[in-house]
């Protein structure tokens, strides 16, 4: 009965939940801190990355048609082993697109771009008939196709 918490004091389980709360704002700070500065230390590093994936969709849609970018873009996903890799792809999908000769199959069925659930239904369905090594991969990097068609 002598360790009865005084009158005015904070609770300790309050205490604890802001020791808590603190350390992870700590870590998340530290985290986003980390991040910001690998992204300034590769800036260059990823806009040649990205010049470079945007250059070569250019070139290779000049000869192909839009089933042949998706095709090409499947190809790319599967052996791809990271993240960056994946936006790098889905930057060479959309420039591919924008050259490509379109065919009419293409976007047979396509959901407007702003029709979220019918998008992604519509985005897994495309990936499952592609047999993408990693679906949601895939997902994240066609996402632009729903616009593509919409501007045609």
């Amino acid at each position: 009965m002598e360790s009865r918490e005084k009158e005015g004091s904070m609770p300790r389980w309050l205490k604890i939940l802001l020791i808590v709360m603190g350390v992870g704002i700590l870590l998340m700070a530290t985290c986003v801190g980390g991040a910001t500065l690998w992204f300034r230390a590769h800036e260059d590093e990823l806009r040649q990355s990205s010049k470079k994936m945007k250059a070569e969709g250019e070139v290779y849609g000049r000869s192909s048609t839009d089933s042949g970018c998706l095709a090409e873009t499947k190809r790319r996903l599967d052996a791809s082993e990271s993240l960056l890799d994946q936006v790098g792809i889905r930057l060479f999908l959309r420039a591919c697109l924008g050259t490509a000769r379109p065919t009419p199959e293409f976007c047979k069925d396509a959901p407007a771009p702003d029709a979220i659930l019918p998008t992604m239904m519509w985005l897994q369905k495309v990936c499952s008939e592609l047999d993408a090594k990693d679906p949601q991969a895939c997902t994240r990097t066609v996402q632009d196709i729903p616009a593509h068609c919409a501007k045609r």
